[in-house]
């Protein structure tokens, strides 16, 4: 019971991602928070920056960077504009969505995941199968074991000595049942498989069958189709490269911030990209900002900061025209 109600912790958790609550919009504009099961397929729910998507749907109004990581182990936020799907249970992080609902119940994505998993550890597998097979000879065989033993110190006992041993015999049976009864044979298998459904679910990995377990040995060669899948999932600035366009502004750079005057040229991109990206709160536009702070530059204020959904950024730092990717 303590391994299946582990298990089951990890489905829960991956309930618990979608929120209990929607902010439903009516027909006649009022907004009314109503929970998620209640929303219906063509309601509009309104999504703030910050919040979790409560419904699987479709942008018709807004635009914003959703993070889906816990679908697709990629870090990166995807753009979502109007016409794009979102998943509920990922998470708004730029703008307000408006999401008409396409999909409820029993047919949203976290229910369908949640359902897969449950299948796969109430399927039995081939190898619980070959188990069974094997208790069916076993079990006979412990018994007849045991009788043997009984017999040995009983009647074999008397044809040696004369005299035959009751308590040795009792002794040896219950060895002998001990030690060889299948009950840990019967049971650690679907335990096990239990067990590990439910850590593999905790770490994002899905699985679908149960035989997904029995054939992980014969496994010699992975393909992945993405690189989250590998990485830490945070996104570093592993370099900066120059164009030669760069170089003809380089003047006007350096006077815009002093503590570049003998510094690099791939410093100085750093510091106009990293201060235009400053007050983005894109993934990407930290791992710049933070790869500037790392080099102790000093970055300028920006002015007129625009974010474009699916464009990048653009500034004015220290009065210059920057922007961030």
């Amino acid at each position: 019971m303590l391994v299946r109600t582990r298990a089951s912790q990890a489905v829960r958790k991956l309930l618990d991602l979608q929120p209990a609550t929607a902010r439903l919009i009516h027909s006649d504009g009022r907004e009314e928070e109503v929970p998620s099961a209640q929303a219906q397929c063509g309601d509009k729910v309104r999504v703030r920056p910050g919040e979790s998507i409560p419904v699987d749907g479709r942008v018709v109004s807004g635009a914003s960077a959703v993070n889906e990581s816990m679908v697709s182990g990629e870090p990166i936020p995807v753009e979502k504009a109007i016409g794009d799907e979102v998943i509920g249970g990922s998470l708004n992080q730029t703008g307000t969505l408006v999401v008409a609902v396409t999909k409820v119940g029993e047919e949203s994505f976290l229910v369908q995941v949640a359902r897969h998993i449950q299948e796969a550890r109430a399927m039995r597998p081939g190898i619980l199968a070959l188990v069974d097979v094997v208790l069916i000879w076993y079990v006979p065989g412990v018994l007849v074991f045991g009788g043997l033993a009984v017999l040995l110190w009983t009647l074999g006992a008397w044809l040696v000595s004369g005299q035959a041993d009751p308590t040795r015999a009792v002794f040896a049976a219950l060895a002998v049942l001990v030690i060889g009864y299948p009950c840990a044979l019967g049971m650690a298998s679907p335990l096990a498989m239990i067990r590990g459904g439910g850590e593999a679910a905790q770490k994002g990995i899905l699985m679908r069958s149960g035989e997904a377990f029995q054939i992980f040995k014969d496994v010699r060669r992975v393909v992945l189709d993405k690189t989250g899948t590998i990485t830490e999932g945070k996104p570093v600035v592993t370099d900066v490269v120059e164009r030669a366009t760069w170089r003809g502004e380089r003047s006007a750079i350096r006077n815009s911030c002093a503590c570049l005057a003998q510094d690099s040229l791939k410093s100085e991109i750093l510091w106009l990209t990293a201060s235009a990206e400053y007050p983005s709160e894109h993934p990407l536009a930290r791992a710049i900002v933070d790869a500037a702070q790392e080099r102790n530059l000093a970055l300028a204020d920006t002015e007129d900061f625009e974010g474009r959904t699916g464009a990048g950024r653009a500034g004015q730092p220290g009065g210059k025209d920057g922007a961030g990717g």
